[in-house]
């Protein structure tokens, strides 16, 4: 099978959000998002120091050249789907889109994570980067 690297768009205020700003360590104002966990099937990894937002990518049908070739979903469990009414299955979001990039454009970079700060209160009107 090929490998082939894929440049993808999320649109993560497609999920349910609050936006708000927060002041940074420096005192200086950030626009934030505000994600629910939960609400938005937002998930533990399996290493527990992390967090996943389940999605599956499919490929578009009818693909026109220099388009988008495949779409992002937010990924249910088969058993969770089943449960769903026609009206719930329509409103899983939409979370993006993705090209498949040709090699010469691809731009690895590291994968090293952000550093995490879960000590961060809510209550305060700083944030801890």
């Amino acid at each position: 099978m090929e490998e082939s690297s894929f440049l993808i768009d999320i649109e993560i205020t497609n999920l349910k959000h609050v936006k708000t700003k927060k002041n940074d360590a420096k005192g200086n104002p950030q626009n934030c998002i505000i994600l629910p966990l939960e609400l938005n099937g937002i998930k533990l990894n399996s290493k527990g120091n992390g967090y996943i937002i389940p999605c599956i990518m499919r490929p578009v049908k009818d693909q026109k050249p220099n388009q988008r070739t495949h779409t992002i979903r937010l990924n249910v469990s088969k058993e969770a789907y089943a449960a769903l009414t026609e009206e719930e299955k329509k409103a899983i979001p939409w979370l993006g889109s993705g090209k498949r990039m040709e090699e010469t454009h691809a731009r690895p970079i590291g994968n090293t994570p952000p550093p995490q700060n879960d000590s961060f209160d809510p209550e305060e009107d700083d944030l801890p980067f």
